[in-house]
């Protein structure tokens, strides 16, 4: 075969599959449905990467959402091998059988597909219900792009063209229930919010901080070219070709990481247009520059399957300059307008993986720009208790290189150098643990109809409320299937203000950062307990911010009802399971010196029982069967006997 067949057969099979990624991301033009059916007409093997295609899309859409019933996974596996294997017709009938049946399949498929265009075509254009304000996670549908009731819905960008600077994402056409995780296609941007991208690339705006003329050289190593290579864990992404942003910064950095972890693995250099979507040839992207900078919408769509099945992005603004950091901000919220970013609180894990970076030097560019003088300044976006998402507001790839002016606005250079072998050992082990989560995953069928109208309630507030996805839906299913209680699979997610709250019978708080509430939501939350509900707290990981916070909370709701440790011999640590001592996590276990220890729960009586229930250490991770490695708690099953517990004393007290 030549070289131009070769090639051709390449557009080719890029052709199908640009065709193949429109239809499932609800993007295909009218024009482009002819050609894609013609193809599937002609093809078996299009047929078959199509319904492959659709059958992963819906599966990984659920899998995103939160539970997804047994059932619904085996349809899916069986519709997927059945991709894979066309049918055949039995031996006794004959060869002779065999055209007939791929005709009649043949037909059906294209009937099928063809009706699924229309209806796709059909629900475009149809307006998608307005977002409501405060509903059951699992029962409200979240719109895609709706407007305010009377407006009419914003237009959908054209089929395969981006608007110019990438412009803000086109709306998906039609809306999809969320059910409790972040769905992969790209949400809404969110209302209100003006992220227009930028009109130039920020080099004449005030907090511009350009390269310097010259960067030192940083040659290859001797162990820079290894036969076999290791395997690549950063992957630097070029924003700007022309942007001479601190060359050599990940490979001086490399060398730091191996001296000091050990660690053997590689990196590489690659565009956008380079980039896959699988997490495992790229886990790590590393951005950084000095400009503004803008994605598209189709980058946008990858980085958000890549971030949210497993992958990691760190955003570097080289320098401090303020144009980048302030254009990563505007991205992320693009891609990611359900999740916030925020400031990572002292306590967070990455400035503890390997050094522990409590106080940090600066250089002199940064002066009085930074609020706490001698705080580290890194913003997180954290799914499931990951940070899967780091932004830098000050420069870290010029200390990296040993390279130091007075006008960086930087972290000094061994600061900086601790901070990068300490993302390098957080990504590692996040990533070890990603994959053995995906392993673990845990699917709940759903409650049967006759079942009681008990649920659990999640409180919203303002931040990072939802630390896990999965984790309430596993235990209630776990704790069904232990005691006689019916209880609905199902979980609502809340405010305080909402008059929703007193038809809870167990409200859950829980969080990694401190936690703020209004003095509206702090009252409402003494009426819920003073009336008899049930408030049951964790701090997720054991992340000392919300518990802090939430023990200055109880402290000014309740004055006269303080937290005290809940005895060994209470009823909560004996039904329905004996629990003497648990099981703890690693990180726990080098704190207290012991991988066993007594349960640990604080309460707040009121009259003869407890009203408030509060975990210092980590639950929902067990529950979920995935505990965090840097997560101070119990290990899985025993934290799923004491959450078991826990439901069980607000259910019958």
């Amino acid at each position: 075969m030549t070289d131009r067949s070769r090639a051709r057969q390449r557009d080719n099979r890029d052709r199908v599959q640009r065709l193949i990624d429109a239809y499932v991301d609800g993007e295909l033009a009218d024009e482009s449905t002819g050609e894609l059916l013609a193809m599937v007409a002609s093809s078996p093997d299009v047929r078959r990467r199509l319904a492959r295609a659709v059958v992963m899309e819906r599966l990984l859409t659920a899998l995103g959402r939160g539970p997804v019933a047994s059932a619904d996974i085996m349809h899916a596996v069986r519709a997927r091998g059945a991709a894979r294997r066309p049918p055949r017709a039995r031996p006794s009938a004959g060869r002779r059988a065999r055209p007939a049946l791929a005709t009649a399949v043949l037909a059906l498929l294209a009937g099928t597909l063809a009706l699924l265009f229309g209806h796709h075509r059909r629900l475009a254009t149809e307006r998608p219900p307005p977002v409501p304000t405060a509903t059951s996670t699992t029962q409200s549908p979240v719109s895609s792009g709706a407007a305010a009731d009377g407006e009419a819905p914003p237009p959908a960008a054209a089929s395969g063209r981006e608007t110019a600077g990438g412009g803000p994402p086109a709306p998906p056409p039609v809306a999809r229930p969320f059910t409790g995780g972040p769905p992969l296609a790209l949400p809404p941007p969110p209302d209100g919010e003006d992220l227009t991208p930028p009109a130039d690339d920020g080099a004449r705006e005030p907090g511009f901080v350009p390269p310097p003329s010259r960067w030192p050289a940083v040659p290859p190593a001797a162990d820079d070219e290894r036969t076999p290579a290791p395997p690549v864990l950063w992957v630097k992404v070029l924003l700007r070709p022309d942007d001479p942003e601190t060359p050599g910064d990940v490979r001086a950095l490399m060398r730091r990481v191996r001296r000091e972890l050990a660690l053997e693995y590689g990196s590489a250099v690659r565009t956008m247009g380079e980039l896959s979507d699988d997490p495992a040839r790229n886990p790590v992207l590393y951005f950084s520059g000095h400009h503004h900078f803008t994605f598209t919408n189709a980058e946008r769509r990858l980085l958000r399957k890549l971030i949210l099945t497993g992958g990691m992005a760190i955003f570097n603004a080289a320098l401090g300059s303020e144009p980048f950091y302030a254009s990563a901000r505007r991205e992320l919220r693009m891609i990611f307008p359900d999740i916030p970013l925020q400031r990572l609180a002292p306590d967070h894990p990455l400035f503890h993986a390997y050094h522990d970076v409590d106080q940090v030097s600066y250089a002199p560019g940064v002066g009085t720009l930074q609020n706490a003088e001698n705080d580290p300044w890194l913003d997180g976006l954290t799914i499931s208790c990951r940070t899967a998402v780091v932004l830098s507001r000050w420069g870290l790839s010029a200390g990296w290189v040993g390279h130091a002016e007075p006008t960086f606005r930087t972290l000094a250079a061994e600061d900086a150098r601790r901070i990068g072998v300490n993302l390098f050992a957080y990504a590692t082990a996040v990533r070890a643990w990603t994959k053995q989560r995906a392993r673990n995953a845990s699917f709940v069928d759903i409650a049967a109809p006759d079942s009681s109208r008990l649920f659990v309630a999640q409180v919203m507030y303002d931040g990072a409320w939802r630390t896990r996805y999965n984790a309430l839906a596993v235990l209630l299913h776990t704790f069904n299937r232990r005691t006689d209680v019916p209880v609905t699979l199902r979980t609502h997610a809340l405010r305080l203000t909402d008059d929703d709250v007193f038809k809870a019978p167990l409200l859950y708080l829980t969080g990694h950062q401190p936690l703020t509430l209004s003095a509206e939501e702090i009252e409402r939350l003494r009426a819920y307990v003073r009336s008899g509900g049930f408030l049951f707290a964790e701090a997720c990981c054991g992340r000392r911010g919300f518990d802090r916070s939430f023990r200055a909370l109880m402290k000014h709701a309740f004055p006269a009802h303080p937290l005290q440790k809940i005895p060994p011999d209470a009823q909560i640590f004996r039904v329905p399971n004996h629990i003497p001592r648990l099981g703890v996590t690693p990180s726990l276990a080098a704190r207290t010196g012991s991988t066993l220890m007594a349960p640990r729960l604080e309460g707040a009586r009121f009259g003869d029982q407890y009203g408030v229930v509060y975990s210092p250490y980590a639950l929902a991770g067990g529950w979920d069967m995935s505990q965090m490695p840097y997560a101070d708690g119990y290990k899985d099953p025993d934290a799923i006997k004491l959450g078991q517990n826990i439901l069980m004393y607000a259910v019958t007290q």
